[in-house]
């Protein structure tokens, strides 16, 4: 008995790249950018292939965050909570085990 499931969590969703164009000075700190700075930084667009359903917190701001090395090694991190599905093999129900994946594409 195959059976379509969803689960949810909150995480904390990490992304890096190097983009050579944001390098600067050889002997500087990282810099750690506002979030209504985010959009002037390219992002690459990756999503949750068997989402149902996401949520970005606001409170008491975007919880987004992105940091730039001066190499221009990129940190982008958000929180959100996602609703994933998940294929479900109930033929062993109770004494089953289940494994579900969190599909990741960009």
């Amino acid at each position: 008995l195959l059976q379509l499931q969803e689960y949810s969590m909150t995480v904390f969703f990490r992304q890096q790249w190097r983009d050579h164009r944001l390098s600067f000075g050889p002997y500087a700190d990282p810099v750690t950018l506002n979030y209504k700075q985010i959009s002037d930084i390219w992002i690459p667009d990756s999503f949750f292939r068997n989402e149902k359903d996401a949520k970005l917190h606001k409170i008491t701001v975007p919880n987004r965050l992105i940091s730039v090395t001066r190499v221009g090694t990129v940190t982008y991190s958000q929180r959100l909570t996602l609703t994933l599905s998940c294929q479900l093999d109930l033929r062993s129900y109770p004494m089953d085990n289940q494994t579900c994946y969190i599909y990741i594409e960009t």
